[in-house]
């Protein structure tokens, strides 16, 4: 494996993002199962910002089991099916050539635990 010298570091706010993309689901085959969950978990955030009386104060742990989901499947991926991590990267780096790249995402363990924890997928 090339050594990586180009680190990405993504967050809650970024996948969340990525997953609202039009194209994100179609360059990214290997998370299709989390569309439905991603669309779910959205659709309650923006709920319960209209609850609320403005998106400022939705309620972001609305989006946390989707966003552990979507950690889990790559941590998955990184020894079951490597095309769909290489794939993921190619996307936050928008390049082709990710030979010497890598993503970090910080999340909360997906234990449960609060604790700040780093993914890396290279």
């Amino acid at each position: 494996m090339a050594r990586i010298s180009r680190v990405l570091s993504v967050g809650r706010d970024n996948i969340v993002r990525y997953a609202s993309d039009a194209d994100f689901f179609t360059k990214n085959p290997g998370l299709e199962s989390l569309r439905p969950q991603f669309d779910e978990c959205r659709a309650a955030y923006a709920k319960s910002g209209a609850d609320k009386g403005c998106s400022c104060r939705a309620d972001t742990n609305l989006l946390v089991p989707c966003i552990t989901a979507f950690i889990q499947l790559l941590l998955e991926a990184k020894t079951n099916n490597p095309q769909t991590v290489q794939d993921f990267v190619k996307y936050v780096a928008k390049t082709d050539d990710i030979a010497n790249t890598g993503v970090t995402i910080y999340f909360r363990a997906i234990d449960g635990s609060a604790e700040l924890t780093r993914y890396e997928f290279p």
